[in-house]
């Protein structure tokens, strides 16, 4: 009788801490039901931009850093070194200002110019400002900025600033590391700041100002690249 009592409280006990484990369960599972999709999926976006930026997005393992699309024999051919980029380098993924560098950001630095001109924004005092968010590995800014000091002079001149906005503290410090020695410093502001925020007005800045760009289309261009002229 002893035997089976002491059973039986063994298997109230089991049976306690499995009722246990599933309130808990629950209560863990109701908390996500309850949190916002996009705050959730910005928990564990913190969580991958908390990586290495070299994890985060990758580079090109050319020794220039560009590929030479002159010299391709055909589809196959971009397929082969496409393949191969991504084979060798250690990031999630590789962007297009990465892939098809300097191209790619010069056509956003054609359009930035375009913009300004037609906003009649070189004859007002302060004219030019450029809002970029999810800065990468600093690569688009320094490109963008490059070609409009090259062919937009103009343009350049009257850049008041180039911020870039970014929740990865690991990509912030690199982009420091590119911009902030490198030389367009003087063009050049950085913002740890969740996008998110950005989006849902938490955080204002440069979004009070923006009469060229739709904000609710903002983030179909180039994974948010915000122009201000004014």
């Amino acid at each position: 009788g002893r035997a089976v009592a002491a059973m039986d409280a063994r298997l109230v006990r089991q049976n306690r801490k499995k009722d246990g484990r599933r309130i808990e369960a629950h209560r863990h599972e109701e908390q996500i039901t309850k949190m916002l999709l996009r705050r959730y999926v910005g928990r564990r976006l913190a969580e991958y931009y908390a990586q290495p930026p070299e994890r985060v997005v990758g580079s090109t393992s050319l020794s220039d850093g560009t590929i030479d699309f002159s010299s391709l024999l055909g589809e196959w051919h971009w397929r082969w070194i496409y393949r191969r980029l991504y084979r060798r380098q250690r990031g999630q993924w590789l962007t297009p200002v990465e892939l098809f560098k300097p191209y790619y950001s010069n056509a956003i630095a054609n359009f930035i110019a375009n913009c300004a001109r037609q906003n009649g924004s070189l004859d007002k005092v302060k004219g030019v400002e450029v809002l970029e968010l999810g800065g990468g590995r600093g690569t688009n800014a320094s490109l963008v900025l490059s070609h409009l000091r090259a062919a937009h002079r103009d343009v350049y001149d009257a850049l008041e600033s180039y911020t870039l906005v970014d929740s990865s503290p690991t990509l912030h410090e690199l982009q420091g590391q590119i911009l902030l020695e490198g030389e367009h410093a003087d063009k050049v502001q950085l913002l740890r700041k969740d996008v998110s925020d950005v989006a849902e007005g938490r955080w204002v800045g440069c979004f009070e100002k923006m009469p060229l760009v739709d904000k609710r289309r903002l983030f179909s261009f180039y994974g948010a690249l915000g122009l201000t002229c004014r």
